[in-house]
């Protein structure tokens, strides 16, 4: 079974969108509020571009040439004229990027940010620049981070709930996408693509 397979099958199917934001909440020690929470609506357009361009870029500088994340690392970070530090990568990084691009497709609903959010998640399950997993599908831990010579191997607290919040909100997006989807087939619209909000 492919690994993103066996991804989607950690998760029960009968849980719904509203369940994966419950256990979404839960792990990142938010209440678990019931009902509709919040809504997308951006009161500052400009500033909610901006933001889009700067997720943009941020993405950019961090895929590799073959297209795969290749974050920033840690050990020297990548300072203004400068090289990026390829090493130590980290998954709670990750875990950002997976949460903006999905807030970036839920408010454009654009599949371009649904895109991204999955190549993000990818990088957990080996599609990162030493080509090793940091989820293990054994333990259900991820490993801490990835060094040059490998993934620190300690599988702590932190980095597999940057996993799991990762997993989570890539469900969620999936879920709330499949509703937007069905909702607009029923009603006879399409949705447009906000890609020009990212240059």
């Amino acid at each position: 079974m492919p690994q993103n397979q066996q991804i989607i099958s950690i998760v029960p199917p009968e849980m719904d969108g509203q369940r994966l934001d419950q256990v979404e909440r839960l792990l990142r020690g938010r209440p678990v509020v019931h009902g509709p929470v919040g809504g997308y609506g951006v009161n500052d357009e400009p500033g909610a571009h901006a933001g889009l361009r700067a997720l943009g870029w941020l993405l950019r500088v961090q895929t590799s040439e073959d297209g795969r994340l290749s974050l920033i690392g840690n050990d020297g970070w990548y300072k203004r004229g400068g090289t990026k530090a390829p090493f130590d990568q980290q998954p709670l990084e990750v875990m950002g990027l997976v949460e903006a691009c999905a807030e970036a497709c839920m408010w454009t609903r654009s599949n371009y940010w649904l895109e991204q959010a999955r190549r993000c998640l990818d990088w957990f399950l080996g599609r990162n620049d030493l080509n090793i997993p940091l989820y293990d599908f054994k333990t259900g831990g991820c490993c801490d981070g990835l060094q040059p010579d490998g993934p620190n191997r300690n599988q702590g607290a932190e980095s597999t709930l940057a996993w799991l919040v990762s997993l989570l909100s890539l469900l969620k997006l999936i879920a709330a996408r499949n509703l937007a989807d069905n909702t607009n087939t029923e009603q006879g619209t399409t949705e447009g693509s906000c890609e020009d909000n990212i240059s």
